[in-house]
C-alpha cells in the first residue's frame, strides 16, 4: 500500500548527501526497488490536479470487464484476472502472450472524497479520478485590517 505524498524536488538534492541514502543506493544495485522490477504490473502514474487526483494504470489488451476497482475504508484496490484468449489452430513456435492477473492497492488518506471516485478506460489506460474533499482544497483567507 502507499500514501499519496506531495513530490518535493529539493528533497532529492538533500538525499545526495545523506549517508543512509548512499547505503540504500548500494543495495539497490543488488536488490532492485519495486519500481525497477519488471514484475510490477500495472505501471501506475498518480497526478494531482486542481480538485482531484488522477491515477492512470497501463492495462493494454484488457477490457473494462477484466478489471475491478474497489474503494474500501480509504484503500483503493485495482485487480484483474484476465481470461486467456482463444487459441488459434496450428503449431506454435513462440507463444509469449499470456493472461495477466494483478492486484495493486493504494492508501488514499483523508484528502480523497470516497463518494466522488470514478473510473474509465481509454486506449489501454485505466483512469481513476479521485476528487478531493472540500477541506483538502486550498483556499485563500482574507486578512482584515484593524480589530
Amino acid at each position: 500500500m502507499m500514501n499519496l505524498v506531495t513530490y518535493n524536488p529539493s528533497k532529492e538534492f538533500e538525499r545526495l548527501f545523506d549517508p543512509e541514502q548512499w547505503l540504500n543506493r548500494a543495495w539497490e544495485d543488488v536488490w532492485p526497488t519495486r519500481a525497477e522490477r519488471r514484475d510490477v504490473y500495472p505501471r501506475v502514474n498518480i497526478i494531482e490536479q486542481e480538485g482531484e487526483y488522477v491515477l492512470m494504470a497501463e492495462v493494454p489488451g484488457m477490457k473494462e470487464n477484466d478489471i475491478e476497482a474497489e474503494l474500501n475504508q480509504g484503500v483503493l484496490c485495482i485487480r484483474s484476472t484476465q481470461r486467456p484468449e482463444e487459441k488459434m489452430e496450428g503449431t506454435y513456435y513462440l507463444q509469449e502472450f499470456a493472461p495477466r492477473s494483478f492486484e495493486r492497492t493504494f492508501r488514499l488518506g483523508e484528502q480523497v472524497d470516497p463518494e466522488k471516485v470514478s473510473a474509465h478506460m481509454e486506449h489501454g489506460i485505466l483512469y481513476v479520478r479521485l476528487a478531493k474533499r472540500e477541506t483538502a482544497k486550498p483556499r485563500k483567507v482574507e486578512i482584515k485590517v484593524g480589530s
